[in-house]
């Protein structure tokens, strides 16, 4: 301690009570209010009981122990008692010197510190902080200890009056909290029985329109079925009219081919130049029909024929396609650039002429460029392969990219670039096929690239070889 203000020795039970008197004497003149005053007086009289009962006595001291930023009412009681058997913490068997009075205490103050030695004794040291705006000095502890010399202590039956009116005030307390408590608990339990009562109907809601939306579901895969199955049979009807069509085009055209070839060849002499250009006319109309025909089926098969999925090698592809191309136009120096171990799940036959229609178009598209460059390669974004074919050709407006793969749509006219505008089409129901996406980007006289993807996961990674 700092300061040491007054010191009581306990012998009997009037000294117990007086202790109580100090205690709450002491607590008064240093500032605590009237709460703190009864918290304070109870505990140092329970242990002081304590000590009287298990020791038959002992000694109480009163101070003040000052701290970084606050000060400390302390109050040491110890006695010459047998000491407390194992923790502190622990209640006494009622022979060892401690009691439950010591985790009555503990609750009432700020701080609490027990020390015991078997057959030595036991000290407690109970600690209260002083009131924010209290500041004690030596001065001021000398004037509390001659304060309290001339406060007579009460006697027993006073004090207990005095205890009696602090158990009454603290029993109106508790009545008072309990009445508030008891409002409260009625105020929650009507708030949650509203609570509870729109969360019923909430759920009852909630399971109805759980029920609709089942129902709806239900309905729309009955619709999507039925449309579907309407779709198909649409779909098979025109495949099939397509077909039909085309096949049964094929013979006409070819014997209006071989009549106006005949015409040219044996009657060339009966003819004069106007009708010459005529049959030439009709026999270029016819073959560009023929090849138009022949994409027709090409398109129809890919939608017919069943898929042989297999690994397939797409830079061989590439390369093999690269060297037909070559092999047609010698004349032409077109830088081709094939990325290596492209490889993927799909059909082969059908993934060729995916190959063959953009690197086509591509050839085709840079056959005015004075440098012109193909590149296929791949790239991956989110774990997936996109594959693209890029050249520096005559491009196209974005704003008609949208038409790029629709049958027959073309954004060049057929004098500058020949074409039927089924070849992207083609391309893209077999991606469609394979479980993919195909689209396009471009700047007119700056090139086009072309992208598709497979499957997801559809890419193999390549194995090195020994």
């Amino acid at each position: 301690m700092n300061f040491t203000i007054i010191t009581q020795v306990v012998h009997t039970e009037s000294d117990v009570m007086g202790t109580r008197q100090r205690a709450r004497q002491l607590a008064a003149l240093l500032g605590f209010d009237s709460q703190d005053q009864t918290r304070i007086s109870t505990a140092v009289s329970e242990i002081v009981r304590n000590a009287f009962e298990y020791a038959g006595g002992g000694r109480v001291e009163y101070g003040i122990e000052s701290r970084t930023d606050s000060q400390l009412f302390v109050i040491r009681v110890s006695d010459k008692g047998p000491g407390i058997q194992g923790s502190a913490d622990k209640k006494s068997d009622g022979k060892a010197g401690g009691g439950s009075g010591l985790h009555g205490s503990r609750r009432l103050m700020d701080e609490f510190r027990v020390d015991s030695v078997i057959g030595q004794g036991t000290t407690v040291v109970l600690g209260k902080l002083l009131p924010a705006l209290i500041k004690v000095d030596a001065v001021q502890v000398a004037r509390i200890a001659d304060e309290l010399v001339r406060l007579h202590p009460q006697n027993t039956f006073e004090e207990v009056r005095q205890q009696n009116s602090e158990l009454l005030s603290a029993l109106d307390q508790i009545q008072e909290a309990q009445d508030l408590l008891e409002m409260r608990v009625k105020l929650r339990t009507a708030e949650l029985d509203a609570a509870n009562s729109s969360l019923q109907a909430q759920i009852a809601e909630r399971e109805r329109a759980e029920a609709e939306i089942r129902r709806l579901n239900a309905e729309l895969e009955i619709r999507i079925e039925q449309r579907t199955a309407q779709l198909q049979a649409v779909n098979n009807e025109l495949e099939a009219f397509s077909y039909s069509v085309s096949h049964d085009l094929r013979a006409p055209l070819r014997n209006i081919s071989s009549f106006s070839q005949v015409l040219l060849e044996d009657y060339n002499a009966a003819l004069d130049a106007t009708g010459q250009e005529l049959l030439h006319d009709i026999r270029g109309a016819t073959l560009r029909m023929g090849q138009l025909i022949e994409n027709l089926l090409a398109l129809s098969r890919v939608t017919r024929t069943p898929m042989q999925r297999a690994i397939v090698d797409l830079s061989a592809l590439g390369r093999e396609i690269a060297g037909t191309l070559k092999k047609a136009q010698p004349e032409r120096a077109v830088e081709m650039i094939i990325a290596e171990d492209m490889l993927t799940d799909g059909d082969a036959s059908l993934l060729q002429a995916v190959l063959e229609n953009l690197l086509s178009n591509a050839w085709k598209f840079t056959q005015k460029q004075s440098t012109p460059r193909i590149e296929f390669g791949v790239l991956y974004q989110d774990h997936e392969a996109v594959y693209f074919i890029k050249d520096n050709g005559a491009g196209f407006n974005m704003k008609y990219v949208n038409r790029l793969f629709a049958p027959f749509q073309r954004l060049h006219r057929a004098t500058d670039f020949p074409g039927t505008g089924v070849g992207l089409a083609t391309v893209q129901r077999i991606i469609i096929r394979h479980g993919g996406r195909a689209w396009a980007e471009g700047v007119i006289d700056e090139g086009a690239t072309f992208y598709f993807t497979l499957a997801k996961g559809g890419a193999v990674p390549a194995i090195a070889e020994d």
